[in-house]
Formats: C-alpha cells, sequence, structure tokens
C-alpha cells in the first residue's frame, strides 16, 4: 500500500489507452466471474457498464474512479463494492454512504441502525458467548462471526464447543439457541465446524455455477462429538448474512435446527477480489454460488420457521419470554 501510494504515476494523467483497458477489463469481469448476472438482469459487462461509459473513457482520473464506484454498488449487493482507487487517482478509499447503496444493502444497515440492535449487537464483547434463562433451561450462544485467527487467537468452532462444554456441565439446558442474528459471515470451514457440534451426520453444501450451469455436491464430517439430546434452534434476522445464511441453509434442509427471528440477508456467493489495469481494486459476488439442496440460489436469505421481530428488547436485551414461548409451542406441536 504504501509502495502504491508513494508512486509517480499520482502526478499523472492516466493514459487513453490504460483508461479503455480498464473500462473492458472491468466489462470481462462481469461476464467471467460476475455470479449475479441472471439474477440482476445484466446480459453482459459491457452493457451494464453502458451508462458509465463516457465518463470513464473520457472523463478524467477522480471521474473514472467515481463512475467504477458507482457502478460497483449499483448493483446493490453487499459482496461487490469498489475498495481502492488506482495509481493515478492517489490510491485512496472514495468512502461509503448510506446514498451510495441500494434498497437491499440499505435495509440491512437501518436495520443494524436500530439502537435495540445497535445495543445489543454491540453488547458482545467475545466472539462467542452465551447467557441461559432464568429457570436454566434454555441458552442463547451468540456468534458474532466464523473467523480462525492465529494472530489474534481466535478459533470460532473451538470457542463454540468451549461455551457448549459450560453448558452441558450446568446439567439443565434442553434447547440451545444459536444467535447468528449479528452474524454478517467469515470462513465457510469455520462455519462448518460449527454445524458438528449440533449433528454427528456428515454436512452436505451444495452450489453451482451460474455461467456454465455446473453443479456440485460436496459432503464433510467432523472430527468433534455433536451434543445429544438437545433441542436446536437458530436465530436469523436481516443482520445474517454470507457465511451465517449458508449454516442456516444446511440447518434448514438437514432438519437439524428451527429457524427464528427474522430472514436472513442471504449472500450466496463467494467474493472474488479483482485489480483493475490502472491499479484499483474492486470485489463481487463470484460465479460460486451456494445453494440449497435443490440448487435454489440462497441469495436472498434463508425463510424462518417462526417469525419473530422482537427477539431483542428495546433495551438491547435478549428477549427470554419470547423465546420461552416460541421453544414451549414448538416442543407442543
Amino acid at each position: 500500500m504504501p509502495q502504491m501510494e508513494d508512486t509517480a504515476l499520482v502526478d499523472e494523467e492516466m493514459p487513453d489507452d490504460m483508461r479503455k483497458f480498464t473500462y473492458h477489463f472491468l466489462a470481462l469481469s462481469f461476464d467471467l466471474i460476475y455470479g449475479l448476472k441472471e439474477v440482476k438482469e445484466i446480459e453482459s459487462g459491457h452493457d451494464y457498464l453502458s451508462n458509465y461509459m463516457k465518463t470513464m473513457i473520457l472523463g478524467d482520473d477522480d471521474d473514472l474512479s467515481n463512475a467504477m464506484k458507482d457502478a460497483q454498488y449499483g448493483l446493490d449487493d453487499p459482496h461487490s463494492g469498489y475498495l481502492m482507487t488506482g495509481y493515478y487517482d492517489g490510491v485512496r478509499d472514495l468512502g461509503l454512504s448510506i446514498n451510495d447503496i441500494g434498497p437491499r444493502w440499505r435495509a440491512m444497515v437501518e436495520y443494524s441502525w436500530q439502537d435495540h440492535i445497535t445495543d445489543y449487537c454491540g453488547s458482545f464483547t467475545e466472539n462467542v458467548s452465551y447467557e441461559v434463562n432464568a429457570d436454566g433451561t434454555i441458552a442463547v450462544v451468540n456468534i458474532t462471526g466464523f473467523s480462525l485467527d492465529a494472530v489474534n487467537d481466535t478459533d470460532t468452532a473451538k470457542e463454540f464447543g468451549e461455551k457448549l462444554a459450560q453448558i452441558q456441565n450446568l446439567g439443565t439446558v434442553e434447547s440451545i439457541v444459536i444467535d447468528l442474528s449479528c452474524n454478517g459471515g467469515g470462513t465457510i470451514g469455520i462455519a462448518l465446524q460449527v454445524l458438528g457440534y449440533v449433528t454427528d451426520d456428515p454436512i452436505t453444501v451444495y452450489s453451482k455455477n451460474p455461467t456454465d450451469l455446473t453443479e456440485e455436491t460436496w459432503t464433510t464430517t467432523s472430527t468433534v462429538d455433536a451434543l445429544t439430546g438437545i433441542d436446536w434452534y437458530i436465530m436469523t434476522s436481516p443482520s445474517t448474512f454470507s457465511a451465517a445464511n449458508l449454516v442456516t441453509s444446511i440447518a434448514s434442509d438437514q432438519g437439524l435446527a428451527t429457524i427464528i427471528g427474522r430472514q436472513s440477508s442471504g449472500g450466496a456467493c463467494s467474493v472474488a477480489y479483482i485489480y483493475l489495469p490502472d491499479g484499483s481494486i474492486i470485489n463481487m459476488s463470484s460465479d460460486w454460488m451456494l445453494t440449497n439442496d435443490q440448487f435454489e440460489s440462497i441469495e436472498f436469505g434463508i425463510p424462518v420457521d417462526v417469525s419473530a421481530s422482537n427477539l431483542v428488547n428495546n433495551d438491547g436485551t435478549i428477549n427470554f419470554d419470547k423465546i420461552e414461548e416460541i421453544v414451549a409451542n414448538n416442543q407442543a406441536e
């Protein structure tokens, strides 16, 4: 990054051929990599970028950067964005405001901005934590993200297992709610390891390539023992995205847990990071698309089994009264 910022090109105007190369390279990236072309009704990269072409090719360096930013955020795809300008435009982050994003992404952000949700999601000091209701029969285990980071000593799957051991030692818990309502995703492999504590059965992942229409199924098994005899639930919200959305999908398909709360926001495609010829960096949803067991995209979230919009109290605490009601009704069926 410092080397890119110090480049002598920052004082030069981008050559016309580089500007055109960058434009056509971005268009080609949409053709070959972008996984949501059908969903977004994009015939081709050049077709999508046609409204930005004149600005990108004939404008100055700032115009090119801002046009690429507008094109990326115009997708209204939380897995796609404009990360950094190129060599000729000072190598900087142009920033992102609520006005830059579309209605889908804005709904996710505005949900998280509610005071009680901000207080709730901001209250967790650990990646994995739990609390138990008054009679000790229900535990809510919150996972803020799925990560494995040796530097920061973070291993979500291991931490989840440790919390479950503590819960098991209480000797009273019959139902566990895995709270993914503040979870924006993370590493898929770690997310699958978490499911290994829920079931001893193989975990099946389904995906497809929307470009060549190939489909793929693969299974994984866990080396840990699942916690048996537990009534499992997964709590989701509009903040549940990406790998957290996948966990919800698998649990729903395989009947591992009852999904409660509000529908997750989705995020089906892995993220591709693309370095454009002018040195700028973008990210976009790739053509590796996760699906349900019918090979249907999970891009727009997983429906809940029990809809509830009040699982967090106005004071930013978990609403155990509502969760107890859901559990009681579910067990009575």
